[in-house]
């Protein structure tokens, strides 16, 4: 190679490189700036900032240390200044992904052509944006993870390669979901020396947060989860220990949320319509892997397909943001397809190219539709009415996020949930005997069936309702004492 033609192909890269950092700065900061307020659970992600800041520790429910989430991503969020609102931090991590995935095709097709494509889909793809620009956790899983690959691929040395591991240990304690990604790991491995030194690291970190929930555990009778919903701790298992999501009332409470709120994958269908933009996304995903006759990458991509959508207890999998985690399998093979496209350029000739951009196009605009933010309801829309809750502890049922929306909006009061289960609440409520108020909401309610057993049993009478301003119903219950039942009799005389 003479020495210009390798500056001249040095240059190329840099310019290729700046295009797609700058297509994706673009791209996600006029995401965000339009955005309000980030969707999926904003006011559990913001109290828990707020809880670090405030030194009280990564908790959310009566100072309960939270197992729901791994705690790394909100401190890493809350050590830049509370004047940077957290979105900004995600949309730094997304596009940061973005070079990494594009130097990482680079080094292990060596060849321009698939990392540009695969580089223009990373920094352009609405979904991919829509899904990281957020509060949680999505973009460092999706950058650490990425780190990762581009670590491996780069280096075999051992170091690199536990380092390598760590990090995508690291990945899955933020979110379980890119599990399957691990499969792509181990062609780039290339050694069962490497592979065990890799999974080690990773076990490493998965070991610890074992440890640290079962800890915490431990220590309490309940432990608060998802939308506060309390779980007895004696049923947790080994796995549920390090995946929470797999306690059995999770499970049942999840799956009794979304059986009404999201019973078919939105992928397929979503917003009262057929998805047609994520159907064609999903389905040239899926055939450009298969195409890449790869068997490591196929399985990577299409066996988290097959559990999402057959296997998923909870029905989770059915909101099409936990698919966060394909999106790089995907691109990786629309990118390959492309390369062999245009390899066979002599018998597309000259159509070879005018297919590639086509196909290229035509997944951006097919999640084109999430470039403008979903609207969530405002704060004052999932919250009572001010004048309902004039005593200082409430119990709430879960849902239509609650209650962490209301431990948001009133910091000088004390919300936690309640069990799925009716026959657990006399020894739930017995472990928080200061709480003696239930506030609840009609909409999205997964606990219906204690709330009945409660005021049937007479443990609980409706003291009052109301609605706030947007419509929404609320009901306030409490607990039934002889000293209210006195006041009651002398009422009625």
């Amino acid at each position: 190679m003479t020495l210009d033609k390798h500056l001249s192909e040095r240059k190329l890269f840099f310019l290729v490189l700046i295009s797609l950092i700058a297509l994706a700065a673009i791209m996600r900061c006029v995401f965000v700036h339009i955005m309000d307020i980030a969707a999926y659970d904003p006011w559990r992600h913001l109290q828990l900032l707020k809880n670090i800041r405030n030194g009280d520790g990564f908790t959310l429910f009566n100072g309960q240390p939270y197992i729901w989430y791994s705690p790394l991503w909100y401190y890493v969020a809350s050590f830049f200044d509370p004047w940077v609102k957290v979105q900004w931090v995600s949309c730094l991590a997304s596009l940061l992904s973005v070079p990494i995935f594009f130097l990482f095709l680079l080094k292990t097709e060596k060849s321009l052509m698939p990392a540009v494509v695969g580089g223009v889909l990373m920094a352009a793809f609405g979904p991919m944006i829509a899904f990281t620009c957020t509060y949680g956790s999505e973009s460092f899983a999706l950058l650490l993870m990425l780190s990762a690959l581009l670590l491996c691929a780069h280096k075999s040395h051992f170091v690199a390669v536990l380092i390598g591991g760590i990090l995508f240990g690291t990945v899955l304690i933020c979110r379980m979901n890119f599990l399957f990604n691990f499969l792509i790991f181990i062609p780039i491995l290339k050694s069962r020396r490497n592979l065990a030194v890799f999974l080690s690291g990773a076990m490493l970190i998965l070991c610890l947060v074992w440890w640290r929930n079962h800890l915490v555990i431990n220590s309490y009778d309940y432990i608060f989860t998802w939308d506060g919903l309390a779980t007895k701790s004696e049923d947790y298992s080994i796995m549920s220990t390090l995946v929470p999501q797999m306690h059995p009332a999770v499970i049942e409470a999840t799956r009794t949320l979304y059986e009404s709120i999201a019973p078919i994958p939105q992928w397929l269908y979503s917003g009262g319509e057929i998805a047609w933009g994520t159907i064609l996304f999903v389905l040239l995903g899926s055939a450009s892997l298969v195409y890449t006759r790869r068997p490591y990458l196929i399985a990577a991509g299409l066996l988290p397909m097959i559990y999402f959508n057959l296997f998923d207890r909870t029905l989770s999998s059915n909101f099409f943001r936990h698919y966060v985690a394909l999106f790089p399998l995907f691109f990786i093979g629309i990118a390959l397809a492309v390369k062999q496209i245009l390899h066979d350029q002599k018998a597309l000739s000259p159509y070879s190219y005018p297919i590639s951009i086509s196909v290229v196009m035509l997944v951006v605009l097919s999640g084109i539709s999430f470039m403008k933010p979903l609207k969530i309801p405002v704060i004052e829309c999932v919250i009572p009415p001010s004048d309902m809750l004039t005593e200082e502890h409430y119990m709430v049922n879960s849902g239509f996020y609650h209650p962490e929306s209301l431990i948001y909006s009133y910091p000088d009061k004390k919300f936690i949930g309640m069990p799925f289960y009716p026959e657990q609440f006399d020894d739930f409520s017995r472990c928080y005997p200061q709480y003696n108020s239930i506030i609840c909401h009609i909409d999205f309610n997964v606990q219906k069936d204690l709330l009945k057993h409660l005021i049937d049993s007479g443990k609980y009478r409706v003291d009052g309702a109301g609605r706030n301003k947007y419509g929404v119903k609320y009901l306030l219950l409490k607990k039934e004492t002889a000293e209210s039942r006195q006041v009651e009799e002398n009422d009625s005389q």
